[in-house]
């Protein structure tokens, strides 16, 4: 991957974004440092993603599939605010993980990100619950699909 690790810019591409207009993209507090737990093969992309959250005051815990993304949920859930992860990866897919959350915490709020566009017909968007992000992604897309999950799409959670 080539792209700058800048991060308040993932990339920059044009297209339609099913969530909301964002009313407010600035940084929150930094005292906040909620946590977002990031499931994610590629690690530039999991590079990324965290340099992003981190901009935007989040905590970040960092999983390279879904096994030890798993584990990772299992021994921090009471402050993970939102699971973050890819629907493509090696040997546990991302559908298994979602099941597997839901069946720890079926509340679990979950944003699934992916580089297929087929895949967000395989995703059924649920308010408060679960939201679909198409990769690649701008900082806003990341911002709407958080404000989805977390049902307040007026407020900026990021």
């Amino acid at each position: 991957m080539t792209q700058s690790l800048d991060p308040t810019r993932i990339q920059l591409v044009p297209h339609a974004s099913p969530y909301p207009k964002v009313s407010h993209t600035a940084p929150p507090s930094r005292a906040t440092r909620e946590t977002i737990l990031v499931i994610e093969d590629d690690a530039d992309v999991r590079e990324l993603v965290q340099k992003l959250l981190e901009f935007l005051g989040y905590h970040t815990l960092m999983a390279e599939n879904g096994t030890v993304g798993l584990a990772l949920y299992r021994e921090h859930q009471k402050k993970v605010l939102v699971v973050l992860t890819d629907m493509k990866m090696p040997a546990m897919q991302g559908a298994e993980v979602i099941q597997t959350l839901r069946t720890i915490n079926p509340e679990v709020r979950i944003v699934v990100m992916s580089g297929v566009p087929e895949e967000m017909a395989r995703v059924v968007e649920e308010p408060g619950r679960l939201a679909f992000l198409q990769k690649p992604m701008t900082k806003k897309d990341v911002v709407r699909a958080f404000q989805f999950v977390l049902k307040n799409p007026t407020a900026a959670p990021l």
